[in-house]
């Protein structure tokens, strides 16, 4: 591994375990007796407009990626139990932060991700 490359890994969850492996190898590999940070990004829209802001916002954002776009789109956490169900999955994946990310500039957005994260406690 690159003695450049930093601490923190972005994972997609449909890589993360195979991705967590391999860095977690190399990171090994390359004389580390540190734990390398890994961290992920997913996307979430709630509310009633939470399938129609998901896929305007990220169509309009990866538009030039048409099959990433596609499945970012499928991958939006576009309901409560799809948040805390993206959560354990990234955590039993190996993944130490994961940055939740709006697909709307509406700050009730904000709330409504609190809401769903105060109640999974």
């Amino acid at each position: 591994m690159h003695p450049m490359i930093t601490k923190t890994f972005v994972l997609s969850l449909l890589m993360a375990i195979p991705t967590v492996e391999k860095v977690d190898e190399a990171w090994s590999a390359a004389g580390r007796s540190d734990t390398p940070r890994k961290a992920s990004l997913t996307y979430f829209s709630l509310g009633p407009e939470a399938d129609k802001n998901a896929q305007w916002y990220l169509g309009d954002y990866y538009g030039f990626a048409d099959p990433y776009a596609k499945h970012t789109i499928a991958a939006a956490l576009t309901t409560p139990d799809k948040v805390r169900d993206a959560i354990v999955a990234y955590s039993d994946a190996g993944c130490d932060e994961l940055i939740i990310f709006p697909c709307t500039s509406d700050p009730a957005a904000l709330q409504r991700l609190a809401d769903v994260l105060s109640s999974a406690r």
